[in-house]
Parts: C-alpha cells; structure tokens; sequence
C-alpha cells in the first residue's frame, strides 16, 4: 500500500537569501560570507561588467559546477525507477519524512546540509499545500526534486573545493520548478546566477514576493534575448584566448597549477586550466620506472586514447640529427654569442603570441650552454638544439586547438642536446612527459621546473603503449622480477598459494592448441609470478574447419577434460535466471566503477559460498571486461549493466570449476560446439570473454566456420586456425559420443588404412 498524506508541522529556523555588495563576493570562500550560504542571482540585462562576470562565473561553473541551458531537463523513466528502488512510493509532507530520505538519498552529503535542504524543500511544498495543491501533485514535485537533486546537482552538493565555492549557472527562461530548486540549493552552500531571458514582469509570476532569488541592477544594459547562449560565451572566450596570443610576450607556468592526479591534468584543457594574464599552463615531468606497472600501463594508454583529438608526437627515443637536418638550418657567419642568438631565432617560426616567448627562452638556453664551452662549441649545439626544433615544429604548432600539444619521449634520453631540446619545449605551450621505463637510468637533464617521480619497479615495456591489446598483455610480460616464493628452484607452487591472476592470451599455432591444452599453467610459455600475483597464459581460439573428417571427433573429444570442462552445445548456451535483486545492476555501477562490496552484502549474492578470493576475482574481471570495453555498446548503449547481471548469475556447475581453480595448476577449460546457423546471444559472448579474464582455456569449435560470436566483439580477440574443409552435416552431440570398442579386424583395418 502506497502512503501518500500531509502532515502539519513547523520547523524550527527561517531561511533568507543574503545580498552582496558587488560581484567580486561571489569569490568569497563559504566561511567568509554571512549565514555560510550562497548566492542567488539574476541577471535581466548585460553590459562590459556582467558579460566578464558571466564569463567568468561559467568557467568556474564549468569546472566544480552545473551549466544549465534553456531548462533543467525532467527526470527520466529509469531516474524515478531507480528512486522508487531506493527509496520507495510513500510520500508524507513532513520535515521528518523529507530529511529521512534525504539521508538515504544523499548519502555523501554532509548531515548539516540534508537538514537545511529538508527544510526548505519542506517549506516550499508547504507553500504549494497552501494554495490548493493536493497531495498527488505534492507527491510528484517532491520526487522531480529529489531526481534532481541526485541525477543533476549531486556534484555540486559533494563539491569541497579549497578556497571556493560550487556554482550553478543557468541560462533561459526560469519555470516556478526550476526556480524553487535553484533557491533550495543556494541555501546548502551553492552559488547560483540566472541569465534570465524572461522579462521582469513574467519572472514576478513564479515569485511575487522577489524572495527567491535577488534582481541584480546595472546601468547600461541590454536585455537578454535568445541570442545569449553557451556557445556564444564559448565565443567570447575564445577571442579573449586569440587576443592572449596577439601579447608579445607570454609566459610557461609549469608545474604548480598541477593539485592533483597527473594523468587527468595532461587531459584539461586550456580553459579549465585557467592560466593567469599572460601566461599559460603546461606540464614537464618524468616518470622513472612505476609502482603499479598495470595501472600505469593503463594509464599512458588511456593518455594515448584521450590525446587522439589534440596535436600530438610519440617518440620511443629521438632519433639521432642528420646531417640534412643540419644544414636546412638557416644561418649566417657569426663573431660573438649575441650574433648567434639573433642569426637562429630567426628559425623559430611560432603563432605571434608565442613567438617572442620562445625566442627569448632559446636565447636563455644558449646563454646557459656558453657557460661552459667555446663559442664554436655553443654554436655547434645551439644548431643541433634547432634542428631538433625544426623536425617537430610543424606537426606541433601548425595548428591550435583547446588543447595544447602533447610531447612524450619513452626511453633513455641519449645526449645533452635532446635534454636541451625538452627543456626548450617545455618552456613553449607544450606538455613535455618523459618515460624512463628502468628507474635507474640518469637523467641526461636537469631543469628547475621538471617534476620526476621515481619508483623502484622496472616497467619492461619495449615501447609506448598504443593499442589496448599491448597496454593490457604487454604489461603482464612486464612483470618480471619474481618475488621470494616457495619452491622457487623446483617449479613447485603451494596448493592456492596466489590469491590473484591476470590473464595472458597466447598466440598460438593450430597445433599448438592440441599440445598445450591439457598443460598446467605453470610449465606454459610466459607464465610467471609478480608480487603475490600470476601471469597466467591461456588460450583463446577458435578451430573451423576439418582437415581429417576420420580423426576430428577423436580430437575434440580429448579437448574435454573430465571434471574441468564445460561444454556449450547449442546458441544460447547462458541459460536464463530467475529475476532477483542482483539483476537491477544500476545500483551497483556508478561513474564507470563496480560497487564490489555492495554486491557481496547484497541479499541475492550467488557467490558467497565460494573461497574469498575467487569472490573477488570473479568481481574483479567484471570491472577488468568493462574497462575495457570488448562488448559492443559498453558504456555507451548500457550494455554494462548487461555485463554485471549477467556475470553475477553463472551457473553453480561452472561456479564449482572456478572454487577448484589452482591459478598455476591446470585451468577450466570452456569449449564451444557449433555446427549450425543458429546465432550465439550477447549473454553468451559475454560469458565468453569473461572465461578468458577469468583465466579459462576458450575453444571454439566450428566445422562450418561459421561467424556468431565475433560480432559482439569491439575487438578480434579470438584467434581463428582454418584447418580444413568446412563441413555442414556434423551433428554437436555426436562430436561428444565415443565409439563403441571395435573388433579386433575393424583395428587392423584402420591400422592397414
């Protein structure tokens, strides 16, 4: 029974908006400011002063805030299913009931906040209830805000900035929704400016009382029309950036606008790295060897994947100056340091507001390098510094774009000039990264403004990695310093002894398949052990074809290893599972992260029977085929949730091989029969390409070769042997039934044969 009712209450404590004196308050920190609330604004008309205002306030909203254009977009079907799950249907118009779900709802939310945001939710639906609103209508704009709250405005009520304040910019023509939960939300701590596109007159409609938000008043404005939208701000900011590069001089500020994860800073762009007047923001470090050779290796190739819109040069070491590089340099005889530094700057050809920038570094450079040498030396280096330059400044500057451009060097740097050369770049509007893959390697550099980060793992990648298939296997072969663990002479392992495993696919030959199929892990090619943790080589093929019809079902049949197998015969193999809570797989992936401990505390966890740590590595590999991405539609058509309910209802038969699985003995092994037209499912390729994480050996076997799984696949991660004509009349289950014993004469037939 759905509860739904009013109750009168009072609380305790009235709520008003404060004023501000000018704009620049709006950059107070929250304790400086009276009542610790925010601000509520709008504005009606523009002139020079509100249009820089707004320029600005939309870079800040844009970086720990919500931009919001023409409305604030209704709660979706699957936001109030998911609200109804959470929370439920009851709806009781009090101060407790509201402030109850909202600890449910908001649970990051700090306490003090949720009380605030309950009373004046609270108030404003009494306010409805007291012009005729029934509890139906009540009900419904109580559960809109609550969906906004979570879906649209969470980030802003769990924003904890230093020195700041989180900030809603909302442009268009306010609806009396819109305007009451942007007046809730500026009482909890928020910054709110209306770009109003609506007269005064109609805004006194939704606000008679103009208590809701404050009019901000200016002379020699200009109305706000539709013309007033995101991207014209995005124009205006543009121009200002293009009159930044018309300065003569601009600045590198390296380094120190860097607060937190690198890897993320390397992926702003230049607005959101809000560079002072007349500078701008870039980044020079280097990486020695890494502490999480996976993650780290995961990282550079997702550095790899997001630099693919912007200007970018991968060099896995700079290869040695040419001697036609050296003398393309345009140059002129010279009789003093001062001579040489104006005769090369002329080879530096940059934007114009680079220009004077970068030949004024160079000439520190040379300066720097004639210190300890002669000037026929200095010369012969500050030519080789410049031919460096000129073999990389069109593919680095001849366009610009939101990004500035992306320079990495993986490996030794080999002589001073190539540390001269990067130190050059850095001080341009480059990022500069520098990969040292052994942490002992010198540095041929030193720079006041490089920032190193040292590690004592060696990162045994040959090269920088560029496709997922390298960042992911190649990191495992990485792995090979072995750590002390028993029976290390004797190749002997502890029942059990690992508790994690990362799967390795092999590239074999058909042959090959035959030959290592019933092989234990440990005596397989690239197996290996790496903190606590195993390398495990297995295979993932797929035979079609026959080459001897006579042989064929002797041969697949020895693929079956009694006890350690399952078989899937015919499409769809994944058999359906009862409905239960695990399958609403929302609740447990939020922001591309699986909520490992909310599924094991979950009422319906089918897994909790088996030993903890093959929990989670199954919960592991969940997250693993997520990220990276093998499923057609993951993370973009929500076929991650498909992932997650189905990978958490696998069958107690295969569940069983799992609890047994030693990760350095002999693993379970998955073999796919199919003989006919009938298509495999999306469930089964996913099961599939879990089994293959999981640490499963995966045969397809396929005497038509016919195509089914593949096309779910993002990827051509199974490896296909042709081995012989394609035959259509071979019934699956006869490949599984052996021959009766022959005679003593059908043997020596066959022998004769």
């Amino acid at each position: 029974m759905v509860l739904c009712k009013i109750v009168v209450s009072k609380v305790k404590g009235e709520y008003m908006h404060i004023k501000l004196n000018n704009l620049s308050e709006f950059d107070l920190d929250i304790s400086d400011r009276k009542d610790k609330q925010g601000y509520i604004y709008r504005f009606i008309g523009l002139n020079a002063k509100i249009e820089q205002f707004i320029i600005e306030y939309y870079q800040k909203a844009c970086i720990c805030g919500v931009v919001i254009e023409n409305k604030i977009q209704p709660p979706t079907d699957d936001n109030i299913r998911f609200y109804k799950d959470i929370i439920g249907e009851d709806f009781i118009l009090s101060y407790d009931f509201i402030n109850k779900n909202l600890g449910l709802w908001l649970t990051r939310v700090p306490v003090s906040e949720r009380e605030i945001i309950a009373k004046n939710i609270f108030d404003t639906l009494q306010i409805y209830a007291s012009i005729g609103k029934n509890a139906n209508i009540l009900k419904n704009t109580y559960i809109k805000f609550m969906c906004w709250l979570y879906f649209k405005f969470e980030r802003v009520l769990n924003f904890s900035p230093i020195g700041g304040t989180p900030k809603i910019l909302y442009i268009g023509e306010l609806s009396k929704h819109e305007l009451d939960i942007l007046s809730i939300l500026a009482y909890s701590k928020v910054d709110v400016v209306i770009a109003s596109r609506m007269l005064e007159s109609r805004y006194l409609t939704l606000d008679s009382k103009n208590e809701l938000s404050y009019l901000y008043n200016d002379s020699n404005t200009i109305l706000i029309d539709n013309h007033f939208n995101v991207a014209y701000i995005q124009s205006l900011i543009k121009k200002q950036q293009q009159m930044l590069y018309q300065q003569n001089l601009i600045s590198a500020s390296t380094n120190d606008w860097v607060t937190g994860d690198v890897f993320e800073a390397l992926n702003t762009n230049t607005i959101k790295r809000q560079a002072k007047q007349g500078h701008f923001n870039n980044i020079f470090i280097c990486f020695k060897g890494a502490d999480d050779i996976n993650s780290f290796t995961k990282s550079l190739y997702n550095l790899y994947v997001a630099s693919k819109d912007r200007t970018y040069v991968i060099e896995n070491s700079i290869s040695a100056i040419m001697p036609n590089e050296i003398s393309s340099i345009k140059r002129n005889p010279i009789t003093s340091l001062d001579e040489l530094i104006q005769d090369l700057q002329k080879n530096i050809m940059l934007p114009k507001g680079f220009n004077e920038s970068a030949r004024n570094e160079f000439a520190k450079l040379v300066k720097e390098i004639n210190q300890n040498s002669r000037l026929n030396q200095t010369t012969s280096k500050a030519v080789q510094l410049i031919a460096l330059y000129k073999r990389y400044e069109k593919r680095l500057f001849s366009t610009q774009g939101e990004m500035p451009p992306l320079f990495i060097v993986f490996g030794d740097i080999n002589n001073s000039i190539e540390g001269y050369f990067l130190r050059f770049l850095a001080k341009l509007y480059v990022d500069v990264v520098i990969i040292l893959p052994d942490p002992q390697t010198d540095l041929q550099l030193t720079d006041e403004d490089l920032y190193i980060i040292s590690s004592d793992k060696k990162l045994n990648l040959a090269e920088f990695p560029t496709s997922n298939i390298q960042a992911t296997t190649v990191a495992y072969e990485a792995e090979v310093e072995l750590t002390d663990i028993l029976y290390t002479d004797t190749g002997m392992y502890k029942q059990h002894q690992y508790a994690k495993a990362d799967s390795l696919t092999l590239k074999t030959t058909c042959e090959e398949v035959d030959i290592l199929w019933a092989q234990e892990l440990r005596f397989r090619p690239n197996f290996h052990t790496e903190n606590n943790q195993v390398i495990m080589p297995v295979i993932f093929a797929k035979i079609s074809g026959v080459k001897n019809i006579k042989e064929y079902y002797k041969r697949i049949q020895k693929f079956i290893i009694p006890q350690n197998t399952k078989v899937c015969v015919a499409p769809p193999f994944i058999d359906a599972y009862e409905p239960n809570g695990l399958c609403d797989s929302y609740q447990f992936f939020k922001n591309g992260k699986l909520y490992k401990n909310q599924i094991i505390n979950h009422k319906d966890y089918k897994y909790a029977h088996l030993r903890e740590e093959m929990q989670h590595h199954l919960l592991d590999k969940i997250q693993l085929l997520i990220d990276l991405k093998l499923i057609q539609g993951t993370n973009t058509n929500g076929v991650e949730y498909t992932i997650i309910s189905t990978l958490l209802n696998l069958d107690n038969k295969f569940l069983r091989l799992l609890q047994k699985f030693d990760f350095t003995k002999q693993n379970p092994k998955v073999i796919i029969i199919h003989t006919k037209e009938k298509m495999h499912q999306l469930e089964d390729a996913i099961f599939v390409a879990y089994a293959n994480l999981l640490g499963c050996d995966v045969l397809i076997v396929s005497p038509t070769g016919f195509r089914s799984l593949e096309r779910f696949y993002t990827k051509p991660i199974i490896q296909e042997h042709q081995d012989g004509e394609y035959h259509y009349d071979i019934k699956a289950r006869s490949l599984l039934e052996k021959d009766n014993p022959k005679s003593i004469i059908e043997r020596m037939i066959n022998k004769w044969q």
